[in-house]
């Protein structure tokens, strides 16, 4: 039989794992719209786009929480991508 300490933490488990797992739906969100603008911007296809920002240094960063990149808008990152491709060429 759970104690009512017990239950309190079983549900608290359960809230990380869906607070975590809405984080996630969050950020992919997020990487769909930074690569269809980077797609829009580079007139490249969204393929070639996803390729190029899955493979960047932006996307490492945001992956690492470096800067708290991910609660940076769209466009910034879709800018900070522009500017690392720009310093690639």
């Amino acid at each position: 039989m759970e104690t009512g300490c017990h239950r309190y933490y079983k549900n608290l488990n359960i809230q990380r794992y869906c607070n975590m797992d809405n984080n996630q739906t969050v950020l992919q969100m997020k990487y769909t719209r930074v690569i269809n603008g980077i797609a829009e911007r580079q007139k490249i296809t969204r393929d070639e786009a996803m390729d190029r920002f899955f493979h960047s240094t932006t996307f490492q960063m945001i992956q690492e929480g470096i800067a708290d990149l991910q609660c940076r808008s769209d466009i910034y990152l879709i800018d900070e991508f522009s500017l690392e491709l720009e310093e690639h060429l």
